[in-house]
This record gives C-alpha cells, sequence and structure tokens, in this order.
C-alpha cells in the first residue's frame, strides 16, 4: 500500500481491524460433530421402522464431509489472521512513519488523520492557514511516498536477494 492509499483510507482500516479482531474472537467455524450428526443418523418420518443401521456410504460420506468443513474453517481461520497481521502491519507502519515527520508537521498530521480532526479544528489548534496545513498536507505525503518507497525497496531487495 503506497502512503497517499493509507492516508486516504487509515478510518477504513482501523474499522477493519476492529472487525477482524471481532471475528477471530467469536470464530468457531461449522462444528464437525453436528455436521456428521445429521448426516449420519435417520431421522424417521412417521411411524417407519428402521431396520438396518447406518450405510457404509452415508458413513464415509460423513467423513468427507467434515474433512472438507475442518479444510474449509482453516483456511478460513488463516485467512482472518494473516489479513489482521496485514492490517495492523499496515497501521503500525503508518503511524510510526506519521509520528517521525519533520518540522512539526508529524503532530498536525497526527491529529488530522488518527485523531480524526477537520481541517478547520487542526487550524484553530495549531493557529495556522488552510493554505500553510494544505501545504504542510503536501510535504507529509511527499515525505511519506519517499519513506514507503525506501520500504518497498528493502522487501524487493530481500526478495530478490
Amino acid at each position: 500500500m503506497k502512503a497517499g492509499e493509507v492516508l486516504d483510507k487509515y478510518q477504513e482500516l482501523k474499522k477493519e481491524q476492529t472487525v477482524l479482531k471481532f471475528q477471530l474472537s467469536r470464530f468457531k467455524g461449522v462444528s464437525p460433530d453436528d455436521i456428521i450428526e445429521s448426516m449420519t443418523f435417520s431421522h424417521a418420518d412417521g411411524e417407519r421402522v428402521q431396520t438396518s443401521g447406518i450405510s457404509d456410504k452415508t458413513g464415509k460420506i460423513a467423513v468427507n464431509y467434515k474433512k472438507i468443513a475442518d479444510r474449509e474453517n482453516e483456511e478460513w481461520l488463516s485467512y482472518l489472521i494473516s489479513r489482521l497481521e496485514y492490517v495492523e502491519a499496515e497501521i503500525e507502519f503508518f503511524e510510526f512513519t506519521v509520528k517521525g515527520l519533520s518540522n512539526g508537521v508529524g503532530e498536525i498530521m497526527w491529529d488530522m488523520i488518527v485523531e480524526s480532526m477537520s481541517w478547520g479544528e487542526v487550524e484553530e489548534k495549531y493557529h495556522i492557514s488552510h493554505a500553510t496545513l494544505g501545504r504542510y498536507r503536501k510535504s507529509a505525503i511527499k515525505e511519506l511516498d519517499v519513506i514507503y518507497e525506501m520500504r518497498d525497496r528493502q522487501t524487493e531487495l530481500y526478495m530478490l536477494g
């Protein structure tokens, strides 16, 4: 993700992080026992009497379904975990870089992006004009882009080396 994208989507990333954490905290998946029970045990319709046990075919289907359900649950859980790790890494890197911006711009950008302050609120808090705030924002984006490009180059060097 590029600096400008994160700048515009920071609050969206924070919401996604919250949703992912919630999903992981409540993760249960499909209960294999429930699946097997519903597939292997016959339910009589009316007064019919069952004279034979569970067929081998039904049992095999149930066991296969359990394997499939387990695999699906593992894949879904793995996706949730890896997505959360990615989102948290992006948020952490972005927050770290914003705090490190030069010339006091970091604090101003922190208030705008992380604290969700409006332009008017930031202008009032720091006693700056709208135009000055715009220049600070452009300056911050340029500086963040350089840092993000450096991170991308480091990742690229690692992958190629």
